[in-house]
């Protein structure tokens, strides 16, 4: 495993001197090693000299050079991370301490055992990682106010091999200690190391490691476990309770995290590793520590040791040479496959062949590419480790990267964070997307010979609102783009240019399109007030979801039918931002096939994109398609939240935090979920019920809802007809695990007790479309299962593979809900033929008997099903939503909680949703409350997190022009920029750093 640490001062400073850390003393067996190309470069090589290494630590190279930030000739940019360093005398980051530690059964073979080609398996398979992360390494440097991060793959480290833990166990691990100094080869000159850099290869690194090791081990003459989902195995033999015994650090770690009643996963034993760490033990620092070891272990485990040693070292001088033996490897490969072929056993019965690095990276491509169109390389690194079960070598997935690169597979996409690639195959969907819509025939002839402008002036529209009128209205072309700020009445520009539509053409077909059914349910209703004609809306007027009208019209397709003629027909996709490329290019092709007339995309990029790969919007809007602009905000009516949500929407999300002043709430230590459901609590009873809670991930969500549900049932401060009635009733639910196609595909994820819903018949296993079948046992290596059907019967199932066109099931794992009667809840799934249940929309219990439970929707309807109803087990608390789910709603008041931790959900873009939904009648009734649990680092956090769009073409480097001179200063590529109405000026720029 590998644990990251900034040398700061303070506890770290300690770590290095009173430890001695660095001065291993001779003829103990550890061992110290110069690496890197920064290393070479500087003529370090060998055993790591002290002088050498604490003149870099204070900024001095070896030959006395000074790492001066004011020399020209060795100017160091520094890095955010720094510390004041009284020997050099400026603020700057000695370095960082990369920790690799072996499996404990490793440590004890190799320092109990006395099995010292372990220690050198694991100084190789460090090697081998570290040259991944120093292929990462980057610096900054600073271009006029323009800092841009640089790739410089060079770095100077120094490794120590260690043997023993603090509290005196065999504990094999080795400190690879990055020098803050990396050669900028472009500007001829040591800079300093930007470390997000390094921290961003860090799984991938530790995953390298791990595997290379296990390598090296199975090399050796060992028999390995299996590989956990965290890529941890052991040497198979070695006494469980001998590892337990010579685990005590790990035991007071864990023992840390029971009191803190943390989480027991990887971020929290690193961390509590660190706060725990104790002063090292000097009696039992290096000297001759195997004697005292193999004493405290005992006659009998050291004779098991000692054997399986033995044992090892035979094999290895015997078999491991042939079965390790590329030509033997091959053969065996091919043999396997004739077996496979002639085997007339089911394939779940037929034995596992492991797979080549290639494949385990384009299975990585293919699961990473579903969710995003850029990635870091680090990204695919780890999943094709993971993927590849510890079964193919890092070094073959590394080497497919590679010729990945060189084929044009993948392709580099650093023009803003070196490190990151994409494909080509998505490339060339995003230009043939971008060049569809540009390159589409006139066909929008509904209002030809009106004045559109005039009739704008019909309507009470400010002048941002009357430029999308027309953009929505006028010209003769097939697509046009409206981008605006959250909360600028863009709703309301639609309902005036669909009530002109109406009066100047009304034969004309209206048609709303959004992702999500609740953003469809809200368009539906604001169309009642301005088209609806009895109380009803026109026939001529409809309102999906983007997947239910690409579905429909897919269905007609797929039966030979020709798409009805929409050449009459205007259509608005609102929220365009959430449409990632594969949704947006099956609604285009169809948009296409039918020769719509106008099509308006209509979205704001500063909001969540989707959740699927790419950001076409954003991309369209850079391609010079027409569009108008929406940037005066009208929703809130307090200043001080009117403030925040332009600064938020201006990219200054510390700054909009400042804006709402108290309403902002630091807890601390405490819990913010708790917070968050205390502040609902003190809102009016009457608010309560309409209140919005924001959150960044669903666990939040989920323990926010838990907790109101507690609240509901037992707060005697809330009002009876708040209160939930009834007994209750324990019911089991279904919640998603979003696997990937790619891992439905070879069961990768899937576990005992998850359940699969079947989504086709399956003759052969008896299995009926919608079928739901508890996992009894999952071997990912094979992607063979047993699973249990609901009349206790059992059946052996194979994962498809590559062989069917999409995957058989969608997984789960069961949940249990208590329900009562007037529990608010949410559909998790959609079930349009049943129904007509849509996902994302809210229900709320009338009765709840023995046999059945009755729900009433928002639009009153109610609909009785049989408990043990197989849809019911798509429903969750209704009580708080993501900030994806919250997107596209307006509210008051608005609870938002942002963790200061949560890095990947809590982006600048969920700041900004969570910040711009509260919209009252007045500013005295309007009401916003934001829990975190750190103002400080939260507001450093999205200061420094820009946000990027996930658009491949939008990362790529441009060409500079054949004229320009090559010392000339290259503007900064700017995403997208425009005035503010609601402030003298401002950029819009997703991509600069300021």
């Amino acid at each position: 495993m590998l644990s990251g640490s900034k040398d700061g001062g303070g506890l770290s400073a300690e770590y290095y001197s009173a430890d001695n850390y660095y001065a291993a003393d001779e003829g103990t067996g550890e061992s110290s090693q110069w690496s890197g190309k920064g290393a070479d470069r500087l003529g370090l090589t060998g055993k790591v000299d002290n002088a050498a290494f604490n003149g870099l630590r204070q900024g001095q190279l070896p030959d006395g050079t000074p790492l001066d930030p004011s020399s020209k000739q060795n100017s160091v940019e520094h890095s955010p991370q720094t510390e004041k360093d009284g020997a050099a005398g400026k603020e700057r980051t000695p370095g960082w301490d990369m920790t690799f530690s072996a499996p404990k059964s490793v440590s004890l073979m190799a320092l109990v055992g006395k099995d010292e080609r372990l220690i050198k398996a694991a100084e190789k398979a460090a090697a081998t990682a570290m040259a991944y992360m120093e292929s990462n390494a980057t610096t900054r440097v600073r271009e006029g106010r323009v800092v841009r991060e640089v790739k410089t793959a060079n770095l100077v480290t120094s490794r120590f091999t260690q043997h023993t833990s603090r509290k005196g166990d065999p504990q094999l691990h080795l400190h690879n200690y990055i020098h803050n100094l990396t050669w900028n080869q472009n500007k001829g000159q040591w800079q300093a190391v930007h470390s997000p850099s390094l921290f961003a290869a860090k799984e991938a690194t530790d995953r390298i490691f791990m595997a290379s090791l296990r390598e090296e081990a199975r090399k050796a003459g060992y028999d390995v476990t299996p590989v956990d989902p965290h890529g941890n195995w052991e040497i198979k033999g070695v006494p469980t309770k001998v590892m337990e015994a010579f685990s005590k650090r790990r035991a007071d770690i864990e023992q840390a995290a029971k009191a803190t009643n943390a989480p027991l996963n990887r971020a929290t034993m690193e961390r509590l590793a660190l706060i725990t760490r104790p002063t090292k033990d000097q009696s039992k620092m290096p000297g001759n520590n195997t004697e005292r070891w193999r004493a405290e272990a005992g006659e009998r485990n050291t004779r098991t040791l000692d054997a399986l040693a033995g044992q090892a070292r035979l094999k290895a001088t015997t078999i491991s040479p042939l079965l390790n033996s590329r030509p033997l490897q091959d053969a065996g490969k091919a043999v396997h496959s004739i077996i496979n072929l002639l085997d007339p056993r089911p394939a779940w019965q037929k034995p596992a062949q492991g797979i080549d690095g290639k494949t385990a990276l384009q299975r990585a491509i293919s699961h990473t590419t579903e969710n995003s169109a850029v990635m870091h390389n680090s990204e695919l690194i780890t999943r094709a480790i993971t993927f590849s079960h510890g079964d193919t070598p890092p070094t073959e997935i590394l080497k497919a990267f590679s010729d990945a690169l060189k084929s044009g597979q993948l392709v580099e996409a650093e023009k803003y964070k070196p490190g990151h690639v994409t494909t080509s195959d998505i490339l060339k969907a995003e230009r043939g997307l971008i060049s569809t819509v540009k390159d589409a025939s006139p066909s929008w002839t509904a209002l030809a010979g009106h004045d559109v402008a005039a009739h704008a002036e019909d309507h009470a529209l400010s002048k941002d609102q009357k430029q999308g009128f027309r953009a929505m209205l006028d010209g003769t072309q097939r697509y046009a783009l409206v981008q605006g700020f959250a909360g600028t009445g863009k709703s309301y520009m639609v309902q005036a240019a669909h009530a002109t539509l109406q009066k100047l053409s009304p034969d004309t077909r209206l048609l709303v399109l959004a992702p999500l059914h609740r953003q469809v349910e809200e368009l539906r209703d604001k169309a009642h007030a301005t088209l609806s004609q009895d109380g009803k809306l026109p026939a001529n007027f409809e309102a999906a979801t983007i997947a239910r009208f690409v579905t429909d019209m897919q269905a007609l397709q797929s039966a030979g039918k020709e798409l009805p003629d929409m050449s009459n027909t205007h259509v608005v996709i609102d929220e365009a931002g959430l449409m990632g490329n594969k949704d947006a290019q099956a609604l285009v092709s169809i948009l296409e096939n039918a020769n719509a007339g106008r099509v308006v995309m209509m979205g704001d990029p500063k909001q969540k994109s989707a959740p699927s790969a790419g950001a076409p919007f954003i991309a369209m809007l850079k391609s010079g398609l027409k569009s108008a602009r929406l940037d005066f905000i009208q929703r809130q009516k307090s200043a001080n939240y009117l403030q925040a949500a332009r600064l938020a929407a201006t990219g200054k999300p510390g700054q909009a935090l400042k804006a709402i002043g108290s309403a902002l709430l630091e807890t601390g230590k405490d819990s913010m979920e708790a917070r968050a459901v205390a502040e609902w609590k003190s809102l009016p009873g009457a608010l309560r019920s309409n209140a919005l809670i924001v959150t960044t991930t669903r666990a939040r969500r989920d323990e926010i809802n838990s907790l109101i549900h507690e609240a509901r049932l037992k707060d005697l401060s809330l009002t009876p007809e708040e209160r939930l009635k009834g007994e209750g009733a324990t019911h089991t639910t279904l919640v998603s695990l979003n696997l990937s196609e790619t891992q439905r595909r070879h069961a990768l994820g899937v576990r005992k007790n998850h359940v699969l819903v079947f989504n086709r018949n399956l003759r052969a296993i008896g299995v009926t479309k919608g079928d739901q079948l508890k996992v009894l046992k999952a071997d990912p290596r094979t992607g063979r299962m047993i699973l249990l059907k609901a009349d206790g019967t059992r059946v052996q199932y194979q994962a498809p593979g590559d062989k069917h066109a999409r995957p058989h099931y969608d997984a789960f794992q069961e949940k249990s809900l208590s329900l009562h009667e007037g529990e608010k809840l949410v559909w998790t799934k959609s079930f349009p033929k049943h129904g007509d249940i849509k996902a994302n929309t809210d229900t709320t219990i009338v009765r709840i008997d023995r046999s059945h439970i009755t729900l009433r929707d928002d639009k009153g309807i109610e609909q009785t099903f049989e408990r043990t109803d197989p849809r019911l087990a798509h429903l969750n608390y209704g009580y708080a939503h993501t900030s994806v789910a919250a997107q596209g709603t307006t509210a008051n008041p608005v609870i938002a909680v942002t963790g200061a931790a949560d890095r990947y959900a809590g982006d600048q873009a969920h700041n900004y949703v969570a910040l711009t939904r509260v919209g009252g009648p007045d500013a005295k009734n309007e009401h916003l409350v934001y829990v975190t649990d750190d103002k400080a680092k939260l507001t450093q956090r999205l200061n420094m997190n820009r946000p990027i769009p996930d658009s491949a073409l939008a990362h790529l480097k441009a060409e500079p022009a054949k004229e320009t001179p090559a010392d000339a200063k290259q503007p900064e590529p700017v995403l997208q920029s425009s005035r503010d109405m609601n402030t003298p000026s401002r950029e819009l720029d997703m991509g600069r750093e300021k």
